[in-house]
């Protein structure tokens, strides 16, 4: 289930990594709270934000009601990595396999 505490946790462990990347002149970071909108009093659409020195506000992760996940869009090659997963992101849950 997509709620805002996966989202915060979700933002917290990218945060890390790109913090850790030294991308962006190492400016690269998510914004500080995760955008959910609710219908119907259910999940429908979730965002997270970052920004860095020359910009602000823009695509890190995005979950929209079709299903779609985006991971910024915006952004060139050299400015997004694949990484290795997120290790600690289910902690302590069965549920992090269906956060969406």
């Amino acid at each position: 289930m997509l709620t805002r505490e996966n989202l915060q946790r979700l933002r917290t462990l990218i945060n890390e990594r790109m913090m850790a990347s030294g991308l962006i002149k190492s400016t690269y970071r998510c914004r500080q709270r995760a955008c959910l909108t609710l219908r119907k009093g259910k999940p429908y659409w979730a965002a997270l934000r970052c920004h860095a020195y020359y910009f602000d506000n823009r695509e890190a992760v995005t979950f929209n009601p079709d299903g779609f996940v985006g991971f910024a869009g915006w952004a060139a090659d050299d400015n997004v990595h694949r990484t290795g997963g997120f290790h600690g992101l289910g902690a302590g849950t069965d549920r992090h396999a269906r956060m969406i």
